[in-house]
């Protein structure tokens, strides 16, 4: 039964003339069976609607009655949108606490006028819990008194509905008269490929690697793709049917085959007629793929279709424009940045509008339009320097969707119409690699903890460039895209060279987004010297995912040593306003004026302006001051552009700051030492003025592990793949007696003088890292600091540092360099003074030097050198004999111009391929062999290094460790453990006096944790962490898993982020004991715990014959912590776990698994 209920005020259900009708929910008609008014002071009205307590929600049962009953008059016929307003309880609250992602939304469901029902997000998890504003849809109205029924979800509290009138986006007068120079050609294909380029792209289709796609994509086109609709059901967004269509539209195309064609476009026609979205986070992805895929096929079977068939999908194709993000006609927002620089405008909506150019040619000319005349001159100006403004995780997925647009307009015509500049940016991530397989970090990002892959962009990249570097990157990153793309781009003759040694060691970023990456080597992988420093410059802030991070560093070296200690998760969530996005994460300076605000972030971190506006053109970014965010002053690395010893860069940062900063210039010089032990150096020299004395300085670097601190600074340590590094962060000045440092850790990292934050995964590195800050004691406005961080070996003794300094230099020497820099902001101009040290070859660089006629030259003449110093480099080179020299900015007649010998150049830090690690030292072993699943290892050798007692005979190897006895067979795949057999992953191998066998089996039988170096075709081996290893005989599971990463899963590692994994309701793993082990249960540690629960069931058994179930049950769903599931103690030689999915998806994945004795 519905119970009305009289609104309260005639105007809740009359607009005024255009503006929005409020309908308070607690005036609708009220199911009293299942809703109720609730009491919520975050509502104007104190009041709203809510489920009953223990009532189950209805949403996603259309057949159902509502909760809710609107009725509303709109002022006249038309598109309204309705916009919700509500709040959580506090199971709503807990749920959203707990959300992953933006899956996990409340959802709604809605219908105006008994339509068919629809599902909507009222509740988003990065909401407060007190209000949450969603805007549901667009609906028609007819201008008569209509409902609106509405099924609420638990845990939401609804506030109101709000209708107004939607006004869709006005197109500029100059679009209107706009004629594309550009169009689409008069015949089929036209989008991927043309007349010209469809013989290649079939040529290429059973080449090389392009082969097994093909092969893939005519099985899928093959196979009968069933689609119904039932009567009155939402139909929404399905992948594998538009996979299904474009596939068999692909068949098509290359091979003829009419009845794929056919299938194709009726399962497209279908699909568009039902399919609706929701107003999901980004929903404007999945609809824009269904756009492009119908376009696909309109294009490719074009001349399968008959008239109808087009204009019923052409006309399902203009509705769905209508609810892509940009609005239709595409002009809501800006091409250049954000959600408008993806996927929409650069893939679909142009596909789109090329598929459809016949018909209606309007589309089109929006699109040329906004990509010929807005994108790809600001294209042009940005790729001045070879790196993407968003950073390493939206950087290079929006980059992938320019590329897009320059491909499709590529292969359309024949012809570019971006600037040959867009095949330079790829650099960009190969340059920020590091050896772990990760990159280092820059703007809003996903990446931490993650091996790089980067999507489709290389293979859009390497195609368009057809540069072999990048696609080796794309062959390091597993060569995974989508077969269609790749069967459309691949040429499979071109070579994939994943070497990146031929690349200099650094790169100048130029002038729009400034910086340098400076690094020793090119290894990817294990090594004993690869540093990688960023150096963060100026140039101009284009905002959204881009940091407030002017004049910050990072360092690489055995793990990252100075970092950025952003987690992103969510847009706008105060931490991430107040802490991911700002300076505070960064190491880099901070100035702290108290009443500085920074936007509607609240805190107040003292660092760099905080830009959110994005700049939409050339003239905007070069004009408007507030997206100036600092000047390269000087660039300069050699003497080897190839190899440098030296890589200087300086940088005026006042325009990044706020009229706080009067003068700010940051100059950098790193030096590749060519040393093993201590490999490289980064001098950091910082100028700076502020407006006043008050405001303090706080120069800060942030790391990942506890500091040391020194009597000069801090010792940062990291360690990865096998080696330990450390940074010495040692101030020069101010001196220690001048300065304060304070070591911030725990919650107080997060602390924003004074205002905290919680980082959304406080149990990875970033969430538990440290922050130091150094500040002078004494106020001043203007202040002088100058920093050494050398990077060397754990074990390495300090590098010795001196520091001299005349009225204007100050002159460093370390290793076998002396260093001389400005104590001033500008340019040296006048002679001055430099000692190096006694000996032969000492390096000697001079910068911060006023471009021109420079020379130097000993007392007593011996030695005399001139030198010209460019302008924009103001560095000058050297290699002399110890001694006093005087330097003057003039040439001496006569003297030569001193030119570094072409070799002079620091040799490459040696890779530790093939190798095998043992406590951090390389054992003396035959090379790691790689063998498909697995590495295989020379044993005799790693046994030897662990003093493990060996014996062979009969073509048999036994070893005898811990307590018990392998023995192993040449040519076999069974492992011979304690009597019982196991099956090894790939078989024995006995060669020139050495056995090689897999890695995890060698660690897994000596008692040691493994760590497989992938690139390098190497292992790292350390003591086990297992609890009770000594009792765990072998572990294996029924499906295919790795031993290693089974054996990985029963470490305890605090913070550990990797998992074991199977997929499948039919999943187990035995654990073997090496003796009877009375046990009283199992710990649980799983992936994504707090997210979802796992259903699982325990066995345990005495002889692996005979098994007792002791629990059948799942997690708790509820904890990311170790959960422990009890037993009747008793004893057991086998514990068997069955996994069955999870209440998400069917795979079954743990963190850490481990046994509970029982009590003694």
């Amino acid at each position: 039964m519905i119970l009305t209920t009289l609104f309260g005020a005639g105007a809740d259900a009359a607009p005024a003339q255009g503006g929005p009708i409020t309908l308070e929910a607690e005036a609708a008609q009220l199911d009293p069976n299942r809703a109720e008014i609730v009491a919520q002071e975050s509502f104007a009205s104190k009041r709203g609607v809510a489920l009953k307590a223990g009532v189950a929600s209805n949403v996603g049962k259309p057949d159902t009655a509502p909760d809710l009953v609107f009725r509303v008059r709109a002022p006249q016929a038309g598109r309204y949108w309705i916009r919700t307003h509500a709040a959580t309880d506090a199971h709503g609250t807990e749920l959203m606490r707990r959300a992953t992602g933006k899956q996990a939304s409340l959802r709604l469901m809605i219908s105006v006028d008994g339509s068919r029902p629809t599902s909507r997000v009222v509740f988003v998890p990065w909401s407060r819990p007190e209000s949450c504003t969603q805007a549901t849809g667009k609906f028609d109205f007819n201008g008569q008194e209509q409902e609106i029924r509405v099924w609420l979800p638990a845990g939401v509290r609804l506030d109101y509905l709000q209708v107004s009138p939607y006004v869709p986006p006005r197109v500029p007068a100059q679009v209107e008269k706009y004629q594309p120079t550009v169009v689409p050609p008069k015949t089929r294909p036209r989008i991927w490929v043309n007349a010209e380029s469809l013989p290649q792209v079939r040529a290429n289709l059973t080449r090389g690697e392009n082969a097994p796609h093909w092969k893939k994509v005519q099985e899928i086109a093959a196979e009968p793709f069933e689609f119904q609709v039932a009567p009155n059901t939402e139909v929404s967004h399905n992948a594998k049917l538009e996979q299904a269509a474009t596939y068999k539209a692909f068949v098509y195309l290359m091979a003829g085959d009419k009845a794929r064609g056919r299938e194709a476009v009726t399962l497209i026609r279908d699909y568009l007629s039902a399919v609706q979205f929701d107003n999901l986070l980004d929903i404007t992805r999945e609809i824009g793929r269904a756009i492009y895929s119908a376009a696909l096929v309109y294009d490719w079977c074009y001349d399968l279709m008959t008239p109808e068939e087009r204009e019923s999908i052409r006309k399902d194709l203009m509705r769905l424009a209508d609810d892509m993000e940009i609005g239709w006609p595409p002009f809501r927002q800006t091409i250049v940045n954000g959600h408008g620089n993806e996927a929409q405008v650069n893939r679909d909506l142009l596909c789109m509008a090329i598929a459809l150019y016949d018909e209606d040619p309007v589309p089109y000319r929006y699109c040329a339009y906004r990509i010929l005349e807005e994108l790809v001159p600001m294209r042009r100006f940005e790729y001045q320097s070879p790196r993407h403004n968003q950073g390493i995780s939206y950087g290079p997925y929006r980059f992938g969707w320019d590329l897009h647009a320059a491909w499709l307009f590529r292969r359309m015509t024949g012809k570019p119409v971006f600037d040959d500049n867009i095949g330079e940016v790829y650099k960009f991530w190969l340059y920020m690699r590091l050896p772990i397989g990760q990159m280092l970090r820059d703007g809003d990002g996903f990446s931490d903890g993650q091996q790089v892959n980067l999507g489709l962009t290389p293979l859009l990249a390497y195609a368009y460039t057809r540069d072999p570097v990048i696609k080796g990157d794309f062959v390091r990153q597993g060569f995974r895209a989508d077969p269609l793309m790749i069967l459309l781009l691949n040429d499979p003759e071109l070579p994939a060279q994943k070497s990146l040694d031929h690349l200099p060691l650094t790169i100048d970023f130029g002038p729009v987004l400034s910086g340098m990456v400076a690094r020793t080597g090119w290894n990817l992988g294990r090594n004993l010297a690869d540093v990688v420093v960023e150096m963060k410059g100026g140039g101009y802030h284009f905002g959204n995912h881009q940091h407030s991070d002017a004049g910050s560093f990072q360092i690489y070296y055995r793990g990252l040593q100075a970092v950025d200690l952003g987690q992103y998760r969510f847009y706008g969530t105060p931490y991430d306003t107040n802490f991911c996005k700002r300076s505070v994460a960064h190491s880099m300076m901070l100035v702290v004026d108290p009443e500085e605000k920074f936007g509607r972030a609240p805190a107040n971190d003292g660092g760099s302006r905080f830009v959110q506006t994005c700049p939409t053109t050339v003239e905007q970014v070069l004009n408007n001051p507030m997206f100036a965010y600092g000047k390269k002053v000087s660039s300069s690395f050699g003497p080897s552009p190839q190899r440098p010893f030296y890589s200087y860069f300086s940088v005026d940062l006042k325009s990044a700051y706020s009229e706080k900063i009067q003068e700010f210039v940051r100059t950098f010089c790193f030096l590749n030492l060519g040393n093993l032990e201590t490999p490289a150096a980064l001098i950091i020299l910082d100028h700076i003025t502020a407006a006043k004395p008050e405001f303090r300085k706080y120069w800060q670097v942030n790391t990942l592990n506890p500091p040391q601190p020194t009597p000069d600074g801090v010792i940062l340590r990291n360690s990865a793949l096998g080696l330990s590094g450390k940074v010495s962060v040692r101030m020069l000045r101010p001196r220690p007696e001048e300065r304060e440092m304070q070591v911030l850790s725990g919650e107080a990292t997060h602390n924003v003088f004074g205002q905290q934050f919680t980082p959304p995964s406080p149990e990875k590195p970033e969430g538990r890292g440290h922050r130091v800050l150094f500040s002078p004691k004494t106020p001043r406005a203007s202040d002088v600091f100058l920093t050494v961080l050398p990077m060397s070996d754990e074990k390495a003794p300090e590098l010795p540092v001196s520091l001299s300094e005349t009225e204007t230099t100050f002159a460093l020497t370390l290793a076998d360099r002396v260093v001389v820099l400005s104590k001033s902001a500008r340019f040296l101009n006048e002679p001055f003074q430099v000692q190096v040290p006694a000996g032969k070859g000492f390096q000697l660089l001079l910068t911060g030097l006023a471009p021109g006629a420079w020379s130097i030259r000993t007392r007593d003449n011996r030695v005399r050198f001139n030198a010209r110093v460019e302008e924009g480099k103001n560095t000058a080179f050297f290699v002399v004999p110890g001694g006093s020299y005087e330097v003057r900015p003039e040439a001496i007649p006569g003297a030569p111009e001193y030119q570094a010998p072409a070799d002079l150049m620091p040799p490459l830090s040696p890779s530790l391929e093939q190798s095998v690690l043992l406590n951090g030292e390389v054992i003396p072993a035959p090379p790691v062999r790689s063998a498909n699943t697995h590495l295989l290892v020379p044993a005799l050798a790693v046994f030897k290094a662990l003093g493990i007692e060996t014996e062979e005979a009969g073509g048999a190897l036994r070893v005898r460790a811990r307590g018990r006895s392998a023995r192993f067979v040449a040519g076999s795949t069974t492992l011979e453990l304690n009597g019982r057999r196991f099956q090894m992953p790939g078989p024995a191998v006995q060669e020139k006096g050495e056995w090689y066998l897999p890695d995890s089996v060698v660690a897994a039988v000596a008692g040691q944790e493994l760590t497989r170096d992938q690139e390098g075709v190497g292992v790292t081996l350390a003591p086990s962490r297992i609890p009770g290893d000594d009792a765990i005989l072998w572990i294996e599971a029924n499906k295919e898993s790795d031993l290693a990463a089974l054996r990985a899963m029963l470490a305890d590692i605090p913070g550990r982020r990797e998992y074991w994994a199977a997929e499948g309701k039919d999943v187990h793993f035995d654990l073997v004991l090496a003796r009877p082990v009375k046990l009283r249960g199992v710990g649980i540690r799983w992936h994504q715990g707090a997210a979802r629960q796992a259903r699982f069931a325990l066995e345990t058994s005495s002889d692996g014959v005979t098994w007792r179930k002791v629990f059948d049950g799942a997690s708790s769903g509820k904890s990311a912590d170790l959960e422990t599931y009890t037993f009747d103690p008793h004893e057991a030689g086998y514990v068997r776990f069955r996994g069955f999915g999870n209440t998400q998806n069917g795979w079954n994945s743990i963190v850490h698994f481990r046994l509970l004795p029982a009590e003694p």
